[in-house]
């Protein structure tokens, strides 16, 4: 037993390629730069005289992250109802209206009794179970058609085509501007008084509008405004993908959104037990601010309640207590007050339920975006591609690696080692050198994995080493030892985590050519797997780089490939447009469809690419 444990102990154990030696370096790391790309920003307003110009700003940089710009096309509503039922106090019908030319949205039109015409609400819903048929949606919209509101629910839809910018909330926003189209359609409504409350994803919505859509009067978000910090989490946490705006963090935070909206009024209500509970004492008074600046600061309030997420019925009261008094005259609590709901059964709503004739699950929106928002001209030149990876305004730190240990590898030695990125980033990296002196190529070798992969398989890695290249394989973001899941925070970051890596592979051009041992002219990049496009991406931004590989390029976003997420690429160009940044010096396998490729890039088809790339790289 004694002998078989010492042969055990003698048997070598796999290098994990680690260099962090402190087990919480990455969470530091990882922490600064979320807390560098989310810090909290509030609104602030100059002067009076120069409002109006900081809000239509605002505005448009808030409907280009939502991919709305422009605004598409207002065709035809051709509403319909495809079933109603009439109570005590009010009239419940199901509406459809017209969208897009092949999409339509829903909603639950609650009409008051008596003539009008009457003032409206909208009340987008969040992520309650059943959506709008809710009971706590269903209630406050009864709540204002008992007060003599035009109450309309909106369906929420979840969908997404990164590559043309169509997220869930940019169509959620549209088909809301189209409800307020509806509403202003109908002869019931009066149409200069629209407001707009909800809860959560709800109020999430109300927030968008009060940035986008002048024609609201009045707004009352309930249980969501904060500062992007409080939802964004630092760990791997993500909120549902409806959540998340291509670069809205570039374009604004959320205070600084409903601050847009002054000086209409807007009644700001918040909770102790989620998110909202620092909004009282730390998000409103910028808010409020704003609004003392512009004179008008009795047109915005903040209720707090005890308690959680939620929509009650405390909640309801000062919400229609808010409307009645911006949205009717009326300036009396009293007025407000709730007698008991009774919510509809799902059973009797969905006799109600008959879907429009057109496409209602979205799938038309993601053939509209496709169709109207990819280029019909590409237009990506090296300047576009920066500011759609967000790199336009990056400061890097000095080029001072830090070598953290050295030792014989094969026939030469490994250096563990990290360099310096953006900020507060170290890329842990492993470096390979052949025991030749003077100045050698050199290859940075990105794979999925990370530089574990490449000690697990090291037969590139050894064959680039015998044929005299210095090689390093560093864990760009967010892979290996800088792995995380931040593909959805990078999004409302306008920080692709594609666009990040090629940004670690810019500053390991900059260590390399710093290097006596490296020829500061023959430095590649090669890109394994699903890294493809981030080799792509580097050698597009950075033309020092003498060579780019991709061993399994894969499909163009225009042929569908989804990963890794690149919003708003397909406005301007695809993959063989970036490549053709890097006309001249690459190589690509496996790229779909090739006939795209061949004329800027040798585009083999190889089922075991390795032996041909390493022929290319050491050509």
């Amino acid at each position: 037993m004694r002998w078989c444990l010492a042969a055990l102990l003698l048997i070598p154990r796999q290098d994990d390629g680690r260099v962090f030696a402190d087990p919480k370096a990455k969470q530091r790391i990882l922490e600064a730069l979320h807390g560098r790309l989310t810090a909290p920003r509030p609104p602030v307003c100059e002067s009076k005289e120069a409002w109006p110009a900081h809000r239509a700003k605002l505005r448009a940089a808030v409907l280009a992250a939502l991919g709305l710009d422009p605004l598409p096309e207002r065709v035809p509503l051709d509403p319909a109802v495809s079933g109603a039922r009439d109570y005590d106090d009010y009239r419940l019908e199901r509406v459809w209206w017209r969208s897009l030319p092949d999409v339509w949205a829903g909603g639950w039109l609650y009409l008051p009794k008596g003539r009008g015409p009457h003032p409206a609400v909208l009340n987008p819903h969040g992520h309650w179970d059943n959506g709008a048929r809710h009971p706590v949606v269903q209630s406050r919209c009864i709540a204002l058609a008992r007060r003599g509101f035009v109450a309309l629910a909106v369906d929420a839809v979840h969908v997404t085509h990164w590559a043309t910018g169509l997220c869930s909330v940019g169509m959620m926003t549209w088909n809301n501007m189209r409800a307020v189209d509806y509403l202003e359609s109908r002869p019931d409504v009066d149409k200069s008084k629209i407001g707009c409350t909800g809860a959560s994803g709800g109020g999430q919505q109300t927030m968008y509008l009060m940035a986008t859509d002048e024609r609201i009067a009045a707004a009352v978000p309930v249980v969501m405004i904060s500062y992007f910090s409080r939802i964004l989490f630092a760990n791997e946490q993500a909120h549902c993908s409806c959540n998340h705006v291509p670069g809205i963090l570039r374009a604004a935070d959320e205070p600084q959104m409903t601050a847009a909206f002054a000086p209409k009024p807007a009644l700001y209500i918040s909770v102790t037990g989620d998110w909202t509970a620092a909004f009282p004492k730390e998000e409103f008074p910028p808010i409020h601010a704003v609004y003392e600046k512009l004179g008008a600061a009795g047109r915005v309030e903040s209720k707090h309640h005890e308690g959680g997420h939620d929509y009650n019925r405390a909640m309801r009261e000062q919400m229609v207590a808010w409307f009645n008094r911006w949205l009717k005259g009326i300036d009396d609590a009293k007025a407000a007050e709730e007698a008991p709901i009774k919510a509809a059964p799902l059973d009797a709503l969905a006799e109600l339920d008959k879907p429009a004739a057109g496409d209602t699950g979205m799938r038309g929106a993601v053939r509209w975006f496709v169709e109207n928002r990819t280029f019909k001209e590409p237009s990506l030149s090296r300047e576009r591609l920066l500011d759609l990876l967000g790199e336009t305004d990056v400061q890097d730190r000095a080029m001072k690696p830090s070598v953290v240990g050295t030792a014989d590898w094969g026939g030469g030695t490994m250096e563990r080692l990290t360099y310096p990125s953006e900020a507060e980033v170290d890329v842990p990296a492993l470096l390979f050198r052949p025991k030749a002196e003077g100045r050698r190529p050199a290859a940075i070798v990105l794979s999925p994995g990370g530089k574990r992969d490449l000690l697990a398989k090291p037969a590139l890695v050894e064959e680039l080493v015998k044929r005299g290249f210095v090689v390093l394989a560093p864990d760009v973001r967010l892979r290996g030892e800088l792995r995380i899941k931040w593909d959805l925070n990078c999004v409302a970051w306008g920080r692709p985590e594609a666009g990040m890596a090629a940004h670690d592979v810019k500053r390991a051009v900059d260590l390399l050519a710093a290097r006596d041992d490296v020829d500061p002219k023959r430095i590649a990049c090669i890109g394994l797997g699903d890294m493809g496009v981030a080799a792509l991406l580097a050698g597009a931004i950075d033309p020092r780089l003498s060579a780019v590989a991709a061993s399994d390029l894969g499909k163009t976003y225009g042929a569908g490939r989804e990963h890794p997420i690149l919003p708003r690429l397909l406005r301007h160009g695809d993959l063989p447009q970036i490549a053709a940044l890097c006309s001249g010096r690459l190589w690509l396998n496996r790229a779909r469809p090739a006939a795209d490729f061949r004329t800027i890039a040798e585009c083999p088809d190889h089922a075991d690419p390795m032996p041909h790339l390493i022929d290319w790289v050491g050509r």
